[in-house]
């Protein structure tokens, strides 16, 4: 009834100086006086208050967001994670990292770590338990998007440092393509994009597809710099939109030569500096987009530290597209909708299991190999292709089980192989068809269901 009583007397208190916001004041400095243990929480209630993306960090978190979610240097497992729709959402685990090696995929949901449940946990603290010393081991449990309960991998914590970018040179008789897929917008975003496109002038390619697919967004100014390698000079790149017009910022292009043709890769998780770089070079003339509409977060997000040691992030501004488009909450529309494509998988060429031994950690055979390529296919297994049964193929078996509804153990028992067989021949794999797209837009005619089944 606090709010009932603050109108009431709000209205019928003689003095002209009671109003709601004297009297919440009074309410919250007598609190705050009698018990200063809650100032931590009251201090993170006003900032949650605002939206999903403003937070208060004590000292420890203060620390934490600084060395980790900025820099990108983590003792964890190794995923890149979004807030989008007060969920957890794994944009992309990152390349060689436990996460990756035990199975976990993009658009995974981060539920619990080591039996806390998330729930409507802000992201920070959740992620602190999934976070901890290297060498330690934590149990995370996901939803996946077509199982029915929750998966749980458990993986043995490593100190990570997020290469955010991976290349590839694509390549149809003459004609070329440097492809480079962007995982996170991290304070080495720019710097490594700029290494994938020396390469790209090396070999005299000006054919570029940036790939932001699964990507939920970082630090601005990485955006802002990535586009300064596409669009024209004194071409608009973004506009901060702030409560107080004084505030407001149009950052612009210092570009001295535009020399690359540009495709964008986007899909229902690119999401804030994504989309700041994709509406830069698409309402600049130059790319096309390809893909599906983007997740549409238009905030900016400031980080104050305090006087304490303490500090907050708060949501300062709207950041507008070049024409001035806010596209909080709409998403990015692609120029050309492309889905990818869900096909049979032709596992002729992986050989049948012998069913004639169960295997354990420590086990060597053929029949292992035959499982890690099986595995390797779904997802679940990202480590070496050899015959050695090791720590990274049982936890893979164990998430196969738990998928499969039967006893999780990560034993390679013969029920476990035989399902493992038949998920193989009836099962079907995901045909990129977005970047055969983005290829075809350069003249680079190549199937990706032929590069999917040649294990690419």
């Amino acid at each position: 009834y606090m709010e009932e009583i603050a109108d009431y007397l709000a209205n019928w208190a003689r003095y002209n100086s009671t109003d709601k916001e004297s009297l919440y004041h009074g309410a919250l400095k007598a609190v705050m006086e009698n018990h200063p243990e809650l100032y931590e929480e009251a201090m993170k209630g006003m900032l949650a208050s605002i939206d999903e993306n403003s937070n208060y960090f004590n000292p420890v978190e203060t620390e934490d967001f600084f060395t980790k979610a900025v820099t990108g240097s983590v003792t964890g497992i190794g995923v890149n994670v979004s807030l989008m729709d007060g969920r957890l959402v794994v944009s992309a685990p990152i390349p060689d990292t436990p996460a990756a090696k035990a199975g976990i995929r993009a658009g995974d949901v981060l539920v619990s770590a080591d039996g806390i449940e998330f729930g409507d946990m802000p992201m920070d603290e959740a992620l602190s338990y999934v976070r901890g010393e290297v060498g330690t081991e934590v149990e995370v449990g996901v939803r996946r998007s077509g199982v029915e309960h929750v998966i749980y991998f458990r993986m043995t914590r490593e100190k990570i440092i997020d290469n955010p970018v991976s290349f590839r040179v694509f390549e149809d008789g003459e004609k070329k393509a440097m492809y480079i897929r962007l995982y996170s917008f991290n304070e080495y975003a720019s710097e490594k994009v700029r290494e994938a496109l020396a390469e790209a002038d090396k070999q005299n390619i000006t054919d570029i597809i940036i790939d932001v697919r699964d990507n939920g967004g970082g630090v601005l100014e990485e955006a802002i710099k990535i586009a300064g390698n596409f669009v024209p000079k004194d071409g608009i790149i973004t506009i901060e939109d702030h409560k107080a017009e004084i505030f407001n910022k149009t950052y612009r292009s210092a570009l001295k030569e535009q020399k690359y043709d540009l495709v964008m890769l986007i899909n229902g998780n690119s999401a804030s500096a994504s989309e700041v770089l994709t509406a830069a070079v698409s309402e600049n003339g130059v790319a096309k987009v390809v893909g599906e509409k983007s997740f549409g977060k238009g905030t900016v997000q400031s980080l104050v530290e305090l006087n304490n040691g303490d500090s907050m992030k708060y949501t300062m501004a709207y950041y507008l597209t070049p024409n001035g488009n806010n596209i909080h909450k709409k998403g990015i529309e692609p120029d050309s909708v492309v889905l990818n494509e869900e096909i049979p998988y032709d596992g002729s060429a992986i050989p049948a299991f012998t069913m004639t031994q169960i295997y354990a950690e420590g086990d060597i055979g053929a029949d292992i190999r035959t499982a890690k390529e099986i595995l390797q296919l779904f997802g679940l297994y990202m480590g070496e292709i050899d015959e050695v049964f090791d720590a990274n193929l049982k936890s893979a078996v164990a998430v196969f089980q738990s998928m499969s509804g039967v006893y999780s153990y990560g034993v390679l028992d013969k029920t476990t192989q035989v399902l493992l067989r038949t998920h193989l021949d009836n099962g079907t794999v995901m045909v990129d068809r977005q970047l055969e797209a983005a290829l075809a837009a350069f003249g680079i005619e190549i199937d990706m269901s032929q590069e999917v089944n040649n294990g690419k």
